[in-house]
């Protein structure tokens, strides 16, 4: 091995060493109170879908701690979400360039102390005394140090050991932790935050889903639908999306879904959801449609306009995303076009059933097994797995969803 790299990898091992950090962090930590607690952290920075599926913790938090205040933290694409929730009292986002996927032994030197860093200027103000990291996978954003660091007496997470890729590529972060939570195995990923939540001591309540889209997105998406002649049609929503290639059905196949829902019995008209960064297999599907068929709406919404359309929906139809988890939220019934197949690893964090739509009527389509040379889940870098479920099985659960399920509009809470 060249000696200049095997020098960088001795000097990664110290640095990022649980137990140095743990050693150094001592002194910052504060002494436990008298048992009140007046401030909270919850450390999220994660996707869309898991700050939504993480929502009933945190209400279980204001409840059992109504005078507290929960502090979030977050990666920058989530600030918007949780600013907006009623849950959370601050946000502070991460910056740039700290997040780093993979086994933490191969993260650059510098990355663990720009996390203390960080933690120490950010969140040790905020004089917490309680840290929660609510992931059960890989913490591959350093979740796990930024609590240690936060100086909170009391720090819970689940355990090293909850996955095996967490087991992999987080060793020795348990000691990060003052109370750890055992694995909860292949429980959805919102009775995993209940689990969480007795941990705590604390009354879980209820596992409703939920979003905090406002009156006036509300608003705006009426006046956005109103010219578009839908009275009368089924109102479906496409996503097309997902943060990785191997879990986006085909453009192509959602364009077949769309003719034969549009050009039916009972047309539907079709509205196409998702991020700016959508927007070209939007304008492919949508091209495919006949005219005033379908409609483009990627990178147009915000995040709570669109809880807000989905609240008007009839049907949804997407890959495993953000946009599936809020159209669970809403209360609007699902069909999922999973590449996980039926035959893997349920506590994969591709699994549905840990993932899957949660507290609606659903469908989730997978492949039987992985398509070669995938064993136990798709691990290709674009649509491979997935390619296995047809057209036709989507419009057929699609169609059974319309035919069993109300299509009136979801109000949101008060």
């Amino acid at each position: 091995m060249n000696p200049a790299r095997a020098s960088i990898r001795a000097l990664r091992r110290v640095v990022n060493a649980p137990r140095l950090h743990v050693a150094l962090a001592r002194p910052w930590t504060r002494r436990s109170g008298a048992g009140n607690v007046r401030s909270i952290i919850v450390i999220r920075p994660d996707q869309i879908g898991d700050f939504v599926l993480g929502a009933p913790l945190l209400r279980a938090l204001k409840q059992a701690y109504p005078a507290a205040a929960i502090h979030v933290v977050v990666v920058g694409g989530l600030v918007e979400l949780a600013r907006s929730c009623p849950l959370a009292d601050t946000v502070t986002a991460l910056p740039a360039g700290i997040a780093f996927w993979g086994p933490a032994g191969q993260a650059p030197a510098s990355r663990f102390p720009r996390l203390a860093w960080f933690a120490v200027a950010h969140l040790r103000p905020l004089r917490a005394d309680l840290v929660i990291v609510p992931r059960v996978d890989v913490d591959a954003h350093g979740a796990s140090l930024l609590a240690l660091w936060s100086g909170a007496p009391r720090r819970v997470a689940f355990s090293e050991t909850s996955t095996p890729s967490r087991k992999r590529d987080n060793p020795g972060f348990d000691a990060y932790f003052t109370d750890l939570v055992p694995p909860p195995g292949a429980l959805h990923e919102v009775t995993a935050g209940r689990r969480l939540a007795e941990a705590l001591g604390i009354d879980p309540g209820d596992e409703t889903l939920f979003m905090w889209d406002s009156p006036l997105e509300r608003r705006t998406v009426a006046e956005r639908l109103s010219s578009l002649a839908l009275e009368g049609h089924p109102l479906v929503v496409i996503a097309p999306g997902a943060t990785f290639g191997f879990r986006r059905w085909p453009a192509a196949a959602f364009a077949a879904v769309g003719r034969a829902l549009v050009g039916g019995a009972n047309p539907a008209r079709v509205v196409i959801v998702g991020a700016a960064s959508d927007r070209d297999l939007a304008v492919a599907i949508a091209a495919a449609l006949p005219a005033g068929t379908c409609h483009d709406f990627t990178g147009v919404l915000t995040i709570g306009e669109t809880a807000a359309l989905l609240r008007r929906a009839t049907v949804f139809i997407g890959n495993d995303s953000g946009p599936l988890h809020l159209a669970a939220a809403t209360g609007l019934p699902c069909v999922e076009v999973s590449s996980f197949p039926r035959d893997g690893d349920p506590v994969h964090h591709n699994s549905p059933v840990r993932f899957g739509p949660r507290g609606v009527p659903h469908r989730i389509l997978q492949p039987a097994t992985a398509r070669p040379p995938c064993t136990g889940a798709c691990t290709a870098t674009d649509a491979h797995c997935i390619l296995d479920i047809g057209p036709e099985r989507v419009v057929e659960a699609v169609h059974d969803l319309l035919a069993t399920t109300p299509s009136s509009p979801r109000e949101a809470p008060p």
